[in-house]
């Protein structure tokens, strides 16, 4: 028997509502149990989104996006920075995390398989690519993110139908303007499209007919059109409001002021360390005094099923000595909890991350 979830197609939506509206629909259906959700919308105007565990500054020029007149939203699941606009389609999923109790990799390679199926029906040869991604002949040409909402879990990622090379190396940080020219190569040779394979865009609605058919048949479920609730609406509103705050849009910052600023004082040092891991790329800020974690920020755009958790580690690495064992014990303690994981990031690997970091 099929499960029944409910279809949610909203085209040409303000760029915040394109992230509130899985968060809204997440938090009232943990509390009403209302039904699984498939949302399938785009933005009506481009804008640049960057993960929960980013620091903004060190990844998006803030400068370059103010000429640009487009909005800058953080989003509640991990990853990078992305600059994101109306020739992408977006898929969201909303679902009770006790119906599929996957870890984050499971989640991606469960889920994505209709998108793959759907790539490959238009003739492209789509493949599924550990941790996030899906890629057509080494090219990115789907981006994807995970996440806990209370007692529900989001899977969000998009069909690239063109990709805005140009506006993407304009919205990224780098050390010096030369660089420009540099990034948009890598990312040209790094990102592809459905334009790029096929050399047009196809109309959307073929694309949602086409795919809504292989998440049915590849997942088993009947998926009913139906519309947001009034309670749905409501707290889309609290929502976009709040993701407009400087509470919000600092996320990382406004826990780590002094840390992220590198504000130094006498016997207290600073250090910042930079990993590309399997599950992302990890940076790492720390004060260190006396032999011990006085403050440590742990951003990046990686992955964790509970997003909001990773604060209560930070906290409990601070005031720990500088020992792989006493080290290692917090990690392991906060990582009992199967969504507070980094993914693709085990215990012992964060630890030695975290030492060898402070020795450099």
């Amino acid at each position: 028997m099929k499960d029944n979830w409910r279809l949610i197609v909203l085209p040409d939506l303000p760029p915040l509502d394109t992230q509130t509206i899985y968060h809204a629909i997440a938090k009232v259906k943990s509390k009403l149990n209302s039904p699984n959700t498939l949302i399938l919308t785009w933005p009506k105007k481009p804008y640049v989104s960057i993960g929960i565990h980013q620091v903004r500054d060190l990844v998006v020029d803030i400068d370059k996006i103010t000429e640009m007149s487009i909005p800058l939203i953080r989003r509640i699941t991990g990853g990078g920075a992305v600059y994101l606009d109306q020739n992408q389609l977006f898929y969201q999923l909303v679902f009770d995390k006790n119906s599929y109790p996957f870890s984050v990799k499971e989640l991606f390679e469960h889920f994505l398989q209709p998108v793959v199926s759907t790539y490959r029906y238009l003739g492209i040869p789509a493949k599924y690519q550990p941790l996030n991604d899906i890629v057509a002949l080494n090219k990115k040409i789907s981006g994807n993110g995970a996440s806990a909402i209370e007692s529900s879990t989001v899977l969000v990622g998009n069909f690239i139908l063109d990709f805005p090379v140009k506006e993407m190396s304009r919205i990224l940080e780098v050390p010096d303007e030369k660089f420009r020219d540099k990034i948009a190569k890598t990312l040209e040779e790094r990102i592809g499209s459905i334009k790029y394979f096929l050399g047009y865009i196809p109309d959307k609605l073929d694309m949602i007919y086409n795919f809504k058919k292989e998440f049915e048949d590849i997942l088993g479920i009947n998926l009913e059109i139906g519309p947001l609730t009034e309670l749905e609406k409501n707290e889309m509103q609290k929502l976009n409001q709040y993701c407009q705050t400087g509470e919000w849009m600092n996320y990382v910052e406004r826990r780590h002021k002094d840390l992220i600023s590198l504000k130094i004082k006498s016997g207290v040092r600073c250090f910042f360390k930079e990993v590309k891991t399997k599950g992302g790329l990890l940076s790492l800020y720390f004060q260190i005094e006396n032999n011990k974690i006085v403050d440590i920020a742990i951003t990046g755009d990686f992955f964790t099923k509970n997003p909001f958790n990773l604060s209560e580690l930070e906290e409990a690495l601070v005031g720990t000595e500088l020992s792989h064992t006493l080290v290692k014990q917090k990690i392991e303690s906060f990582y009992k909890i199967e969504e507070n994981k980094i993914e693709s990031l085990r215990a012992e690997e964060l630890t030695k991350i975290i030492l060898e970091s402070v020795k450099e």
